[in-house]
């Protein structure tokens, strides 16, 4: 696994904050061209625009008197300037020689985040050589960026879990398991990224479950009759689960519940109820079959402002095996109450 505080882990965990945001909470194109529209007219630039992350070369979104073809590859190298970043044109080789900069002196990029709080592009204006921008040019294009992640944030709180689960499901294969019909793996992991943002911002408490069935459960069926167990698993835990309450297919037998909301104190007492509602006979094809299963609960109170959700995910799975080992068919809870945020 690539470690998040290394460059290159940092542009992988931004990429994917940005995907999640392209998914649920992109604005209209009008919404961006207000703002770069405002920034050219702001700082009197010969040109502006806004540009995403990407991995070759950065990805305009809309941009005011620009030259064609693609902006020049600032976001991978200026995301970790903690504001407005300033470039006379002549002093970056690679800036020089990017076709755009023929007619311009002078590159102003402000990072700007999503509502995760992760870096994802840059709101850019370009000066005619030998202009410059006053105090108040550089405060006002600060704050435009400042503006536009507030409009991020916003339309990523306008998102319902209800809506982002419409989202993901509207383009199956890509994030719709296609036996329990259930977000895969790579759809409740967005899920879990856009609740527990959620739930920062309401500083509301977000806790989660782990459901491994147990192998007396699988082990001696078929791959058909195992296929049937997950089903009714999943068709018992969306019975029982909370309006708000998310599921999803983690991994093989495996199931994720997200609990917004939930504090640590209810929390062992739903997961004992969750195990209750597993446990039991499923009938397939004239025999029943014995359902059970293992959880490992995670419950946080305090919410970082940018989830390490391997480190949430690896504290679940702590909680599973102590499950595991103290007999299956019941659930454990985490000593875990906080996970750092990764550093951005």
């Amino acid at each position: 696994m690539t470690d998040a505080m290394h460059p290159e882990g940092r542009h992988q965990q931004r990429q994917a904050a940005l995907a999640r945001t392209l998914t649920l909470a992109d604005l209209p194109q009008e919404e961006y061209q207000k703002i770069s529209r405002t920034a050219q007219t702001l700082c009197q630039a010969e040109s502006a625009w806004i540009s995403l992350l990407a991995d070759d070369a950065d990805l305009l979104v809309v941009g005011e008197d620009l030259p064609a073809g693609s902006p020049p590859p600032l976001c991978r190298r200026r995301l970790d300037e903690e504001s407005l970043y300033l470039c006379e044109t002549g002093e970056d080789p690679e800036l020089r020689a990017h076709p755009w900069m023929a007619r311009l002196g002078l590159v102003a990029a402000c990072p700007f985040r999503n509502a995760e709080g992760h870096r994802i592009g840059l709101l850019c204006v370009g000066l005619k050589p030998g202009r410059a921008l006053s105090a108040d040019q550089k405060l006002g294009l600060t704050d435009l960026a400042s503006l536009l992640e507030g409009q991020l944030l916003l339309r990523f709180l306008a998102c319902s879990h209800p809506q982002a689960l419409r989202h993901l499901m509207l383009t199956p294969p890509q994030d719709q398991d296609a036996l329990t019909g259930l977000p895969d793996h790579q759809g409740i992991l967005a899920l879990l990224h856009h609740s527990h943002t959620r739930c920062r911002l309401e500083q509301r408490p977000f806790s989660l479950a782990l459901v491994e069935l147990d192998p007396i459960a699988t082990e001696s069926l078929s791959v058909e009759e195992a296929r049937g167990m997950l089903q009714a698993a999943a068709a018992r835990l969306k019975a029982t689960l909370r309006t708000g309450d998310l599921l999803g297919r983690w991994q093989h037998d495996r199931l994720l519940v997200l609990l917004p909301g939930l504090g640590v104190d209810e929390l062992l007492g739903v997961g004992d109820k969750l195990v209750q509602t597993l446990y039991g006979t499923v009938d397939q094809a004239g025999q029943s079959f014995q359902l059970s299963a293992s959880l490992g609960l995670v419950g946080l109170q305090t919410l970082e402002a940018r989830l390490d959700a391997a480190a949430l995910l690896h504290a679940a799975e702590a909680a599973l095996q102590q499950a595991c080992e103290a007999g299956r068919n019941r659930a454990r809870l985490s000593p875990v109450q906080r996970i750092h945020s990764l550093e951005d």
